[in-house]
């Protein structure tokens, strides 16, 4: 009989134990499992907590750690609490824990992201001649530096994949593609001067050879009077001259027409056109070549002051008609 009340006392008090287990449990793990009804679809987050709490939850948190005045759009419905909080807090940096008699929000410590350093030097191709003040560039992160003197640069960038440029006067742009987990030493060697194609200068024919010589061809083109060509009729043209054969004169720079010294085959002549310029003295069929100087007459020409006209006839030939 005494065994019995052992055995019975002994089923009582497991029973209690795990009665007060499961009401303890159930104390425990009851906010966060209770259910509360949404009213609103698009609401502030400190709308919603205090929608929350005014349905029986108690929370606990600190404003100035949430997003308060952060819209969330939630559908109207029935929620369990650590489904909504879920929803609600998940581009915060909190977490929530059911600590019996309330909920508490809690701040998680985010450890922030290390700068790692990328250095080294910008050498020429395949030397250790340095080049400073090259240019590094990260175009997608806008991030540049200049290397110092010695051709040295160091630059501190976030943990990725970096495409950098390494450009100086005189070469070509390198681009290298840069794995950024660590500290890192990595040297540039740009390849080779930037070489300009030649570029020729030519002179235009005609003009450097003799640029005094007038272009006989231009007389066929031009007006005479009467019909009649004058080899000297395209010197009027030119800058500096006025007056013209058709007026019997004519001035070179301000001069007057008696200070052009006008020669035949070396010979001076002193009256190059008939009847007032309406007729030339010159045959324009035997005319070889004529130099026109308006100023710096060589040495050899002498006697005048405003111009030199040297007309040259052809030799011809001394064998046949």
């Amino acid at each position: 009989m005494r065994k019995t009340i052992i055995k019975a006392a002994i089923l009582c008090y497991l029973l209690v134990v795990c009665c007060f287990s499961c009401l303890f449990a159930q104390v425990k793990e009851g906010l966060l499992n209770k259910e509360v009804y949404i009213t609103t679809e698009n609401q502030t987050l400190g709308s919603y907590l205090s929608e929350i709490a005014a349905q029986g939850i108690p929370l606990s948190y600190s404003s100035n750690q949430l997003g308060l005045t952060q819209k969330i759009k939630i559908k109207k419905g029935r929620y369990k609490i650590s489904t909504l909080l879920s929803m609600l807090l998940a581009r915060e940096p909190v977490r929530f824990e059911d600590r019996g008699n309330k909920i508490l929000l809690y701040p998680v410590q985010v450890k922030p992201t290390r700068n790692f350093k990328l250095s080294g030097f910008v050498y020429m191709e395949n030397s250790l001649e340095a080049l400073p003040y090259a240019t590094l560039k990260a175009p997608p992160h806008n991030i540049a530096v200049t290397a110092n003197d010695y051709g040295f640069y160091s630059m501190e960038l976030k943990p990725g994949t970096y495409i950098i440029e390494v450009s100086h006067i005189g070469y070509p742009p390198e681009i290298d593609t840069i794995h950024l987990k660590s500290d890192r030493v990595h040297d540039f060697h740009l390849k080779g001067e930037i070489k300009l194609a030649e570029i020729k200068i030519l002179p235009r024919q005609n003009s450097f050879k003799n640029p005094h010589a007038v272009n006989l061809k231009e007389n066929p083109g031009l007006p005479f009077i009467l019909g009649q060509q004058d080899p000297l009729k395209a010197i009027q043209f030119r800058a500096g001259v006025s007056g013209g054969m058709a007026s019997g004169s004519m001035n070179v720079r301000g001069g007057s027409s008696d200070q052009n010294l006008v020669l035949l085959d070396g010979a001076p002549v002193y009256n190059y056109n008939h009847f007032t310029g309406l007729l030339s003295i010159f045959n324009a069929d035997i005319v070889k070549h004529i130099d026109f100087y308006k100023g710096s007459f060589p040495s050899r020409y002498e006697g005048r002051l405003s111009s030199v006209i040297d007309i040259k006839t052809k030799e011809g030939n001394m064998q046949e008609y």
